[in-house]
């Protein structure tokens, strides 16, 4: 959701590490694969997709799989780019089960431009998924915008389109989104348009969300507006046409549902007044959070809009958090907190023990019901509108499962949370009336430094840990927004029997909510629903493709494992990679199949090359900076995550290298020094633009 914040890595840092990338030699063990391009295949056609010729609707589900105790805000993990091959026992886990549910289309926010993704297309291709894939454009800074200049936006643009053209037409691609949410202010390119051309009018008339009577012709607002947009709406369109050279695919950029958009007024709103601009926009794409209807929207868009709509992203966490209750309003900071014994509200259906809130505004108030109820009521009524309204051709239900590390960083959050809290109090003792820590955190104003919907606990770098982090909205169901509880599915670790040595690659066992069952039988009407892909798995069900994996991933390389790509793991994982021709097994460092013993439970060392080792780009590939177990740390890692609006962040910015579509290793055995180099410069000046910002 848009309410998230989470930084880039500085563009020039990823480009330094990628050209020293370049220099690096080819090797023989791993290639692209062919694959063959399906231009044309997916198209609009009077306001309709089409895929292959036939009526395409989007059954979207927004993809993140980020493990608990894994965060994208560590430049030394994976960042959230979970679809590269020695990640392949997430997509063995995943896939299946999502197709088995109903869904047909993935979006992804993110990945690693340097590494070739061929091979989780490939998967997701053979599992019947297509993919909207997002573009990753870095917020602009205000202290960058005024140096945000024409060479800057060009630099974004033509990495865009090598991105695409990277790709090409690739059967599971099902279209492109140019970036997430980049109408909205807390990204920046407003405020640089608006210094650079329009002087700063825009911003100091305040005219961000003004409504039509503020907002309409002959208003204060109204020509500083025109400035503002008619340059960022042009930029977009840009992006898509420089990108539409090498790839037939729709194209739009995914809008966050601000400064009225659409609302039934056509002189003020921004979508009739600037769509003239957008004619390489397929279809409009807008995030909606508004509740347990889309009310009237999807009318307004018609009646002013001439294209097609996608809901980019919608649906309502899991948890019922007193924190929004109408009853607290005057609470502030919120001092209730998730395994509170007794404490009203929470996720699942407890039934007798469940405690609802006092004063409900009827009998149907969510307050009223686990959090657990009112997100399957809610995502299964606000899929069917989505799937009904003539305007559009589908959504993105958020999300897969739930993520914690999105406890980081939230909007409603403490200075200082409790876990700081000088002498290491509990968070009962700084709830204690009388204790030293109690007016800190249970008062108001409190020395803590809680915004008003703050939980002290927040924010809260324990990925470990599933916290209630979140702000408040009056739309939600109970007011408030809980980010790390959008999940179909809720997520346990696996234990430490499932990672690599620094405490990387975790693995999370996934526990569906009633509202995934309600969605495939009375939405999708999934006949799979029974099946053994939709049946989750356990930690041990999953072991055998999980140590496979682990045996062939490679601690001197970008995140490689040739063995999976050769089709070793096939058996176990239940992919299909054999005689994909990703990998020459001619070649004298090719992977060698599993023989009887290896990659056994708990084996703490890898083969073909590896040591067991994350494929990390430098020496430390843990998600926390000490070496620990995530669960201990109280402390923020450096914060070297990226933009996923809301699924997983990874490296995309302006300037990435080339792929490795030209035969390139992506996963070959060994790595060459300039490749290692290019690692160790790009942790180097990461570690440096996290300080700057």
């Amino acid at each position: 959701m848009f309410r998230m914040r989470r930084r880039g890595l500085l563009s020039a840092a990823v480009a330094a590490a990628c050209l020293l990338a370049s220099w690096s030699g080819t090797t023989t063990a791993v290639n692209a694969a062919a694959v063959t391009q399906t231009p044309n295949a997916v198209r609009l056609q009077d306001g309709q997709l089409m895929v292959d010729g036939v009526p395409y609707k989007i059954k979207g589900l927004a993809y993140s799989p980020v493990p608990v105790g894994e965060t994208v805000h560590d430049e030394r993990g994976a960042q959230g780019d979970y679809f590269m091959p020695d990640y392949a026992y997430i997509w063995a886990r995943d896939l299946p089960a999502i197709a088995a549910a109903g869904f047909n289309t993935l979006r992804l926010y993110s990945w690693n431009n340097a590494v070739d993704h061929s091979a989780f297309l490939d998967a997701c291709a053979h599992f019947g998924l297509k993919l909207m894939l997002t573009y990753y454009v870095p917020p602009v800074l205000p202290a960058q915008q005024m140096s945000w200049d024409a060479t800057a936006q060009q630099a974004v643009i033509d990495d865009f389109a090598s991105s695409v053209a990277r790709l090409g037409d690739h059967p599971a691609i099902l279209m492109w989104s140019f970036g997430n949410e980049l109408n909205g202010v807390w990204n920046g390119f407003k405020g640089a348009f608006d210094k650079q051309h329009c002087g700063g009018a825009w911003t100091n008339k305040g005219c961000e969300n003004r409504a039509d009577a503020q907002a309409k012709p002959g208003t204060d607002c109204f020509e500083p507006t025109n400035c503002v947009y008619s340059r960022m709406f042009a930029w977009f369109d840009l992006a898509l046409a420089s990108a539409k050279k090498d790839s037939t695919r729709p194209m739009t950029s995914t809008f966050a549902d601000v400064d009225y958009l659409v609302s039934g007024n056509a002189a003020s709103d921004k979508i009739p007044r600037f769509q003239s601009l957008l004619p390489n926009f397929d279809v409009i794409a807008i995030q909606l959070y508004r509740g347990a209807s889309f009310g009237a929207f999807f009318n307004q868009f018609a009646a002013e809009s001439s294209k097609p709509l996608i809901v980019g992203e919608y649906g309502v966490d899991a948890y019922s958090d007193p924190c929004g209750w109408q009853e607290n309003g005057a609470v502030q900071p919120c001092t209730n907190y998730y395994g509170q014994l007794g404490a009203p509200g929470g996720s699942e259906d407890t039934g007798a023990s469940f405690v609802g809130c006092k004063s409900p505004s009827g009998p149907n108030d969510p307050c009223l019901f686990p959090g657990v109820v009112t997100q399957s009521k809610w995502d299964v009524a606000l899929t069917k509108e989505v799937l009904n309204a003539k305007s559009n051709i589908g959504g993105f239900l958020m999300s897969w499962h739930d993520e914690r590390w999105k406890n980081v960083d939230t909007q409603d959050k403490c200075g200082k949370p409790y876990q700081n809290a000088e002498g290491s109090p509990t968070l009962e003792q700084c709830l204690t009336p009388g204790s030293k820590w109690y007016q800190d955190y249970a008062g108001y104003p409190n020395a803590a430094g809680c915004t008003w919907k703050a939980h002290i606990s927040c924010s809260n770098y324990d990925t470990q840990q599933h916290d209630i982090c979140g702000y408040f909205l009056l739309s939600a169901p109970d007011r408030y927004v809980n980010e790390a509880w959008f999940g179909l599915n809720g997520a346990e670790d696996c234990g430490s029997e499932f990672t690599d040595i620094h405490g990387g690659h975790r693995l999370s066992v996934l526990a569906p909510r009633p509202v995934l069952a309600a969605l495939a039988s009375n939405v999708f009407d999934s006949a799979s629903t029974s099946s053994a892909a939709a049946k989750p798995k356990s930690c041990e069900d999953m072991r055998a493709c999980y140590d496979c994996v682990r045996h062939y991933w490679n601690s001197e390389e970008q995140h490689a494992a040739a063995g999976v790509l050769a089709g070793f793991c096939d058996d176990a994982c239940g992919l299909k990679f054999t005689g994909s021709g990703y990998v020459d097994l001619n070649a004298p460092d090719a992977p060698k199949p599993l023989t009887g013993g290896e990659g056994s439970s708990g084996s703490s060392t890898g083969s073909s090359g590896g040591d067991n080792t994350p494929p990390s780009s430098t020496d430390n590939g843990s998600t926390n900076t000490d070496n620990k177990d995530p669960s201990t740390t109280k402390n923020p890692p450096s914060d070297g995550g990226a933009e996923v609006g809301d699924g997983g962040g990874a490296t995309n910015a302006p300037g990435t290298g080339k792929g490795n579509l030209s035969g390139n290793s992506s996963g070959a055995a060994t790595a060459s020094w300039p490749l290692r180099a290019a690692s160790l410069l790009l942790a180097a000046l990461s570690l440096i633009a996290t300080r700057m910002l």
